[in-house]
């Protein structure tokens, strides 16, 4: 997703990765990656530039939060990768799906947003079948919101995909 707004080498290079997203034109992020952010081998505090870009940020929850439309929104919500769904992630990636959603459609009726079920992957390389199933359930989940907002919205395009699935 981070090819969206960063544009470097390689997709190791996490701490770059995270300081273009400071100065990118990204309205609403949420995902892992806080570590990137504060525990930087260049010792800069990302979080103290996302707060100077008047940038809101929160590293603990997405969850109940009242989010202004004049706002711009990070959310930080583990020190790498998120939990795994089978390590106890619950509906985060579902909760922050339609919070994304309803935000980004009230602040412009004409948005953008990249959803990605990056785990389904990660059980993948880990030949984890179960983590698989567990993943594609969860993003199942995601896919279904996405369509009723879409049916209730009725100007929305939805394009689902993989990467590199066989």
């Amino acid at each position: 997703p981070a090819s969206f707004y960063a544009h470097v080498n390689s997709r190791n290079e996490q701490l770059e990765i995270a300081r273009q997203l400071v100065y990118s034109n990204v309205d609403f992020y949420a995902g892992g990656g806080a570590n990137f952010f504060t525990n930087r081998l260049d010792s800069h505090n990302l979080l103290d530039s996302l707060t100077a870009q008047n940038i809101k940020w929160d590293t603990t929850s997405i969850v109940k939060k009242e989010l202004n439309i004049n706002d711009r929104y990070v959310f930080l919500l583990d020190g790498d990768g998120l939990k795994a769904k089978h390590e106890g992630r619950g509906d985060d990636l579902l909760s922050a799906s339609k919070i994304a959603l309803n935000y980004l459609s009230k602040k412009d009726s004409n948005f953008f947003c990249m959803i990605e079920g990056s785990q389904i992957d990660w059980g993948g390389h880990n030949n984890d079948a179960n983590y698989v199933a567990q993943e594609v359930l969860d993003f199942d989940k995601v896919i279904g919101a996405v369509l009723d907002f879409a049916t209730k919205d009725g100007n929305t395009l939805v394009i689902v995909t993989a990467d590199h699935e066989t």
